[in-house]
Formats: structure tokens, C-alpha cells, sequence
């Protein structure tokens, strides 16, 4: 099975949409030790339903977290930027120890490094598109997973998916 890796803004918000256990169906979903404190030990410290909620999924198997190796290619790009965080830096290193599929994320900032050197990835809102693509939900389990995720993503990415979706399985 194919590995994806997420970074915290795009596991928040599969977690907030429910998501995850269907993206566990198709793929091996790992995030860093780095994420993790991010999403689940700092959340857990300000109570956000959300990070217990990732500790749950963590405890079942559907996300595995992995020790980041570093990695010099990445060394070597990440030389060039100052924009990322600890939590996108970590993802990045990660991606190519496991040699993952793409890397989920919808952080702007890391989005456009990973644009600018062709790296693979997938936002939240393309991922809904792809699991309908594949068959692990329905396409109106998708429209509505997209209606969930729209206050957190921006409004044209959202019509885009949705028009994608409507004429998905015609």
C-alpha cells in the first residue's frame, strides 16, 4: 500500500471532516513526531476536540507516526527557505525517507515550495476528489465532506472541487 505523508494543517482537517479512517483504507497514513506534538500534544494542551480525536486514530492504526531521517536533499532545499515551520520541515524529510506517494498539506507557504521543486502532493480537498475517484467513498460522501471542509479552505479551491465532484462517475 502507498504512503502519504501529512503535515498538521491538512491532518486537522481530514480529522475535522472525518476522512481519515477512508484515507487509512487506501493508504499508509504517517505523520512526524514533529506533527504530532503540533497537532496532538499542543492541542490536547488547549483542549481541541480535534487532537483527541487524532489520538484516537493513532491508538487504531489508521495514522502511524514515524521518526524523521534526515534526508540532504531536503537539507539542501530547505537552505533556500526560511518560510517553514518545524512541522513542514519534518514532513518533507520524511516524505523522502519513506519514499511516500505525495505529502498532504494545505499550508500556502509550503504548498508553493513544494510547487516550486515538484514535489507531489495533495490538499485536503483534492483528496476528497481522489478517494471518489477510487471508489473509497461515494460521490455524495464526497460533495458532503467537501461542505464540511469549506469554512477551512479557500472559496475558489472549493468550486473547483465541487464541479470536479458533480461530474465525477456520470
Amino acid at each position: 500500500m502507498n504512503s502519504i505523508i501529512l503535515d498538521a494543517d491538512g491532518l486537522i482537517k481530514l480529522s475535522k471532516i472525518g476522512l481519515l479512517p477512508s484515507l487509512g483504507r487506501s493508504y499508509n497514513c504517517i505523520i512526524t513526531d514533529q506533527v504530532f506534538k503540533e497537532a496532538i500534544e499542543r492541542g490536547k494542551e488547549h483542549f481541541y476536540e480535534d487532537a483527541f480525536v487524532l489520538e484516537n486514530y493513532i491508538n487504531r492504526g489508521i495514522i502511524r507516526v514515524a521518526a524523521t531521517k534526515p534526508n540532504l536533499k531536503v537539507k539542501k532545499l530547505l537552505q533556500k527557505t526560511q518560510s517553514l515551520g518545524e512541522g513542514e520541515k519534518s514532513t518533507l524529510h520524511l516524505f523522502y525517507s519513506q519514499d511516500a506517494l505525495a505529502i498532504v498539506s494545505d499550508d500556502l507557504a509550503f504548498l508553493n515550495l513544494l510547487d516550486r521543486y515538484n514535489i507531489s502532493y495533495l490538499t485536503p480537498a483534492n483528496l476528497i476528489s481522489k478517494l471518489v475517484e477510487i471508489r473509497e467513498i461515494s460521490k455524495q460522501e464526497g460533495l458532503i465532506a467537501l461542505e464540511e471542509l469549506r469554512p477551512y479552505i479557500r472559496s475558489s479551491l472549493y468550486k473547483l472541487i465541487k464541479k470536479e465532484l458533480e461530474v465525477k462517475n456520470e
